[in-house]
């Protein structure tokens, strides 16, 4: 136990939470005001664009904290996993659910087409 212990990097995990949380609140609380202007753009551009501009903390906080504080040893890690059959069937399980059976929204969108695009912005996320 106190093995696992010195090997956790608790530099690396604040510094992912302290960047990620702080870039991802500056577009979920629209600090600079950019939603009135995504808001122009079609409805399925719009969501998708808040989504990945809120997401974008996570990305930008797992980078700069890996290159960072950088370890020396060897990890390996595939797209897929142990299966591609599984992995490709979990992203398409909520893809059809989501797209099948609808997401009521304010966007006046098909609710069908609006829980596609949803899913695709999440799973983008």
């Amino acid at each position: 136990m106190d093995n696992i212990k010195q090997q956790i990097s608790w530099q690396r995990i604040l510094l992912f939470f302290i960047i990620s949380t702080l870039i991802s609140n500056i577009f979920r609380f629209d600090i600079f005001e950019i939603k009135s202007q995504l808001a122009q753009l079609p409805p399925v551009l719009f969501i998708l664009t808040s989504v990945l501009l809120e997401g974008s903390g996570v990305l930008i906080g797992a980078v700069i904290a890996l290159s960072i504080l950088k370890k020396n040893r060897t990890t390996e890690m595939t797209l897929f996993g142990t299966s591609v059959q599984k992995s490709i069937l979990m992203v398409c399980i909520p893809i059809i659910l989501l797209t099948v059976i609808g997401v009521n929204n304010n966007f006046k969108l098909n609710t069908h087409s609006y829980g596609f695009t949803a899913i695709i912005g999440t799973l983008l996320y």
